[in-house]
């Protein structure tokens, strides 16, 4: 019992951080277009560099999902 309540609450908080890192990259990427697109190049492209790294991070999350929740 204990085992299945471990691995579904490691496989909840992996999925979590998955879903955060991604909406935390659309939300800058959207926000850095903006920036651009309103003049500001300086702001957005740092939020597009912030976008990247957030993508990067999320595709290693979900690439590296079964390693982590130890499948």
């Amino acid at each position: 019992m204990l085992d299945r309540m471990l691995s579904a609450t490691l496989n909840l908080t992996v999925t979590g951080l998955i879903a955060l890192a991604t909406v935390g990259t659309l939300m800058c990427g959207y926000w850095g277009l903006i920036q651009i697109f309103n003049g500001n190049p300086a702001t957005g492209g740092l939020a597009a560099f912030g976008s990247l790294l957030a993508g990067i991070v999320a595709f290693h999350l979900a690439h590296y999902r079964n390693d982590l929740v130890d499948r």
